[in-house]
């Protein structure tokens, strides 16, 4: 009945959808459940109707439709044989990457950030291992600068130290906006982020307060049945104080 426009029937401007078999192939398939009860095809699980031609042997393989994964439980020919019906389960999948898209301010090492975003039964988490300096700002302008422009270093923490510039005024006190031009790699938080000592410029007893974001983490995956590309922080972080970090570019793999 079907063998002759295949492609006509699975058109996505239908009621065909696409996905991705196994993890690299795109095909298109029907999961519209009032569609497939027309065709005799109705069940308690998950369904899809798909040419036989693109699943020859699915059973045990993945089905990502949306941004849900399924593992593919059985099959069987419709009609003719051309069309196949795929039994669903919704597959566990655990957050296997994803890149910070905004750094957040208040982060330290070690802190652990519960994220949101997708369904699960046990939400992903990132342990922070390295923080950067996304904002510094005058704290105490010092004494016995050389007025001008002037270059500003970090003194404490563990790990590249920030560097911000800034301008020294005629009477030798740093003063005005900051501009950090090298975020620091710090494994060890500055001991005082907001009472920063800096050196530079002459200056003696100049500080400044550092706003310290995510750099880098390590990655505890959780359980999602449905998953999210972009995630947040959930509730406040252990120890507190981190906040606004999101994260973008996840992805998972089946468990």
């Amino acid at each position: 009945m079907f063998t002759e426009d295949l492609g006509a029937f699975l058109q996505t401007s239908d009621f065909a959808v696409a996905a991705t078999y196994n993890g690299s192939t795109a095909v298109n398939v029907i999961q519209d459940a009032e569609y497939l009860e027309a065709f005799g095809v109705a069940g308690t699980n998950p369904t899809a109707l798909g040419k036989a031609s693109d699943f020859v042997v699915p059973v045990g393989n993945t089905l990502a439709i949306s941004t849900s994964t399924y593992t593919i439980r059985s099959s069987r020919p419709l009609d003719d044989g051309a069309l196949t019906v795929l039994e669903l389960e919704l597959a566990n999948q655990t957050l296997a990457s994803c890149t910070v898209n905004a750094a957040g301010t208040g982060y330290a090492p070690a802190q652990v950030i519960t994220l949101a975003g997708g369904t699960y039964s046990t939400a992903a988490a990132l342990t922070v291992t390295h923080t950067k300096a996304i904002s510094a700002s005058v704290v105490a302008g010092g004494t016995g600068g050389t007025p001008g422009a002037v270059t500003l270093t970090g003194t404490t923490g563990t790990g590249t130290k920030v560097q911000a510039t800034g301008t020294i005024g005629a009477d030798g006190i740093l003063a005005g906006a900051l501009v950090v031009t090298v975020a620091g790699d710090y494994t060890v938080n500055p001991t005082v982020p907001t009472v920063e000592p800096v050196t530079g410029g002459g200056l003696t007893g100049a500080t400044v307060s550092l706003g310290l974001g995510v750099l880098t983490f390590t990655i505890s995956g959780g359980s999602y049945t449905v998953t999210s590309p972009t995630l947040t922080q959930s509730g406040a972080t252990v120890p507190a104080g981190g906040t606004g970090a999101t994260f973008s570019a996840a992805t998972y793999t089946v468990i």
